[in-house]
């Protein structure tokens, strides 16, 4: 596994550079399978939705502005999610979507089907079809890598569905046709046609006010003098400054103050490095940071091992040197060792930050490459930031994810916690972070004052 999570990451939107390999941000080879008797779009872009009330909107713009897209379609309420599809794909209006069929009503599934020509993939997270797993592929070997990348590095799957041949493991092989519903779901609607659309409804109301306006026409003469006066009288109270509760800028972003992701990271893993692991009738369970301020605040627990092990003993095993824990005992089997990280460099609250759909697809992908299980939490919105978490799981030095993570502008860190009773005590590392965007400032809202920027780079790298 080491080795990919090294590989060179796909072209991200965030510099990048790319890999001669399908991105998920354009048209896959081939867009269609036929099911059930039917012909269904797949290698749809999907993206989660940020502002539900404006779910279709945000479609459009993805599929107009951001990737070109051909067509869209927006998933029922609840799940918060949208696609793009493209004509080159094979993808056409009216088109249903296989991914969102097969997952109607199901919340953990994967599965891998024979079609004609190849084979398909889906997996659905949380009810979400997850990001490059909607796909058509040709050859057999692609469809078992690809359906165990997924499968093989993450677990809790309700349904999981693969050929006999395969040898998967608690799979079951049924066919793709049983999984799809009487309904269809949400169909494909072409961008062009539904700008037309609408300037079709623009025209004809248009002409209604015409000709509503030509039958007020008099009336309007009548009080044209008197709504003028009127709206003399709105400027003039404009104009006037009334005492009261003014203009207050926004409260400080969630990254303001906080330790930068790589050097928190970084940090980390340095001070989990310098407990020993080994201390007389105690044995290891957990090693967590979480910060406080611009330093890791680290904890280490442990369990007492039989009935002679000492509390003294601890202190003497670990303080040597200028690492001296505070050592204190939550129970009589049951100890932890606590101290922090030397001071980092904290971020500033004038950083320009990514939309948090552009970093979720970046993440996503780049976390399928390292064949590592990425889980992403639904966005929390307030009137002026949206935040997103994210957690995996790995048994590699989280400094391998570096080249990835640092990339996302205003990332903070929650916990990293370092599990040395897991995979028969070699270890395993839990990351749990966040990642934020600044919203516009509302009309008459006061920007935060920024600070003076460190140098050379908030973002920098050792």
């Amino acid at each position: 596994m080491a080795r990919n999570a090294n590989r060179k990451p796909r072209d991200s939107g965030f510099g990048v550079e790319a890999e001669a390999q399908p991105s998920a941000a354009g048209p896959a080879d081939v867009g269609t399978v036929t099911a059930a008797g039917r012909e269904w779009a797949v290698g749809l872009l999907w993206q989660a939705v940020e502002n539900t009330a404006k779910a279709v909107a945000e479609a459009k713009a993805m599929a107009q502005n951001s990737v070109e897209g051909d067509f869209y379609l927006v998933r029922p309420e609840g799940t918060h999610q949208y696609a793009v599809g493209w004509r080159a794909a094979g993808h056409k209006a009216g088109m249903p979507s296989l991914a969102a069929a097969v997952g109607e009503g199901r919340d953990n599934l994967i599965g891998v089907f024979p079609v004609v020509g190849g084979y398909y993939f889906v997996a659905i997270r949380d009810g979400a079809v997850l990001a490059t797993c909607d796909r058509f592929l040709a050859d057999k070997r692609d469809a078992m890598e690809a359906f165990n990348n997924i499968y093989g590095n993450a677990g809790g799957w309700n349904d999981a569905f693969a050929p006999e041949e395969f040898r998967f493991q608690e799979t079951k092989e049924v066919a793709l046709d049983s999984l799809i519903g009487k309904k269809t779901g949400p169909k494909l609607v072409d961008v062009r046609r539904a700008g037309a659309t609408i300037r079709l409804v623009g025209i004809l109301l248009i002409g209604a006010a015409i000709v509503g306006a030509g039958l007020a026409y008099w009336n309007h003469l009548k009080e044209q003098e008197y709504q003028a006066e009127l709206e003399r009288i709105r400027r003039q109270a404009m104009s006037v400054k009334l005492p009261g509760k003014q203009a207050e800028p926004p409260p400080p972003p969630p990254w303001a103050g906080q330790v930068v992701a790589a050097d928190f990271i970084r940090s980390c893993v340095d001070e989990i490095g310098r407990y020993p692991f080994a201390v007389a009738g105690w044995k290891p369970t957990t090693v967590s940071c979480s910060p406080q301020g611009p330093v890791v605040q680290v904890q280490a627990l442990m369990d007492r091992e039989g009935q002679i092990s000492s509390a003294n003993w601890i202190g003497a095993s670990l303080k040597k040197g200028d690492f001296q824990p505070a050592i204190t005992r939550p129970s009589s089997d049951k100890a932890a060792a606590a101290w922090t990280g030397k001071p980092q460099q904290a971020m500033l609250p004038d950083l320009k930050t990514h939309p948090v759909s552009r970093v979720q697809s970046y993440l996503a992908s780049q976390f399928e490459e390292a064949l590592t299980r990425l889980d992403i939490t639904a966005a929390q919105q307030t009137e002026f930031y949206i935040s997103t978490k994210y957690t995996f799981r790995t048994q590699l030095d989280p400094r391998e994810f570096l080249p990835i993570l640092e990339k996302v502008p205003g990332m903070t860190m929650q916990k990293i916690t370092y599990d040395y009773t897991q995979n028969n005590f070699t270890g395993s590392w839990i990351v749990e972070g966040s990642f934020h965007e600044a919203k516009p400032i509302p009309e008459g809202g006061v920007k935060a004052k920024p600070g003076a920027r460190p140098a050379p780079n908030m973002q920098k790298r050792s």
